[in-house]
């Protein structure tokens, strides 16, 4: 496949993923990705991340019983990479509209697997759960 800009490979994926060409996803993203993602845009980064570790996941999901190795190690690079968007926004949420709900749960499985590291994030980012800096007791 030629290399595309990374933006036209985002676009690419995107309607990859639009017209259910998960196969297509991967090729597209993974070298706009990895080892350092391409993309100059946070929005972009989450996007691509997103859409490459819904194929990965889908694509470990269709892997038979005979390919358990496989399997995990599909698994791991799509935790990775719903980590890595959950990095740039620890906030970010899947759209159980958009996405299958076995998807959105091992997303939800990544945060919760992460959590004190995401906690981290937020508190330094100042999106912590109480933003205001103002006691959530009342007296």
């Amino acid at each position: 496949m030629t290399k595309l800009p990374p933006k036209e490979a985002l676009a690419k994926a995107r309607a990859a993923f639009e017209e259910l060409r998960i196969g297509a996803i991967r090729p597209l993203l993974e070298p706009i990705l990895e080892p350092e993602p391409k993309l100059t845009n946070k929005n972009d980064r989450i996007e691509a991340r997103i859409l490459l570790g819904v194929s990965l996941f889908i694509e470990a999901e269709s892997a038979g019983e005979d390919k358990a190795k496989e399997r995990d190690e599909l698994l791991e690079l799509a935790s990775k990479q719903f980590l890595e968007a959950l990095r740039e926004d620890p906030e970010f949420e899947l759209d159980a509209q958009l996405y299958p709900r076995i998807v959105v749960d091992f997303f939800e499985s990544v945060r919760t697997a992460n959590k004190e590291e995401l906690d981290k994030l937020r508190d330094k980012n100042g999106n912590g759960p109480n933003k205001t800096g103002i006691s959530d007791t009342i007296y």
